[in-house]
C-alpha cells in the first residue's frame, strides 16, 4: 500500500483516472480529497474492510476502488462517497494505491509531484464534534463512523 499526497498539471481528475486505470501493476486505487482522510491508518482499514466486503460478497459496489471511498468516508451509497470525498482538486488530492508501481512512474504518467505527506482534514466536513475531541483523536472518531457505517448497511 502507498500513499502519497500529490499535485498534477493535469486539471481533469476524470483524465487522471483514466490514467491510473490503464496502468497494468496496480490492483486498487483512489484518489481522495484530503480533506477527508486523518491518517494512513484509516486508509488501511478502509482497504481492509473493502476487501472483505468483496469476499464475504457483501460489497455494495461493483468496484473494489469504489468500495474503498465508501469505507473511507463512512457512506452507504458510492453515489455520495465519490462526492463527498472522492478528489476534485488535481492541484492537491492524495493518491492510495495497492500494487507493484512504482510512485514515480505514476507520478510521471500523470504529470504530478509529490507533496509533503501530511494530514489536514477538514472537521466540519467529517461531522466531527470539536468537544469530542477533548477526549477521543479525529482518527478514534473518524474509525468510530466507518464501524457504524458498517452496521447501518
Amino acid at each position: 500500500m502507498v500513499l502519497i499526497r500529490i499535485s498534477s498539471k493535469i486539471e481533469d481528475i476524470k483524465k487522471i483516472i483514466k490514467i491510473l486505470d490503464n496502468l497494468k501493476n496496480i490492483t486498487v486505487y483512489q484518489t481522495i480529497d484530503p480533506k477527508y482522510i486523518v491518517s494512513e491508518r484509516q486508509l488501511e482499514i478502509a482497504l481492509d474492510k473493502a476487501e472483505n466486503a468483496f469476499k464475504q460478497g457483501k460489497n455494495k459496489s461493483n468496484s473494489l476502488n469504489n468500495e474503498l471511498l465508501l469505507w473511507v468516508c463512512a457512506e452507504k451509497h458510492v453515489s455520495q462517497a465519490i462526492n463527498k470525498s472522492g478528489a476534485k482538486k488535481t492541484s492537491d488530492f492524495f493518491l492510495f494505491y495497492k500494487g507493484k508501481e512504482k510512485s514515480d512512474t505514476i507520478l510521471e504518467q500523470i504529470q504530478a509531484k509529490k507533496l509533503k505527506l501530511e494530514f489536514t482534514p477538514d472537521l466540519k466536513a467529517l461531522k466531527i464534534d470539536k468537544n469530542m475531541l477533548k477526549i477521543y483523536s479525529a482518527e478514534d472518531l473518524v474509525l468510530e463512523k466507518m464501524s457504524v457505517s458498517y452496521l447501518e448497511r
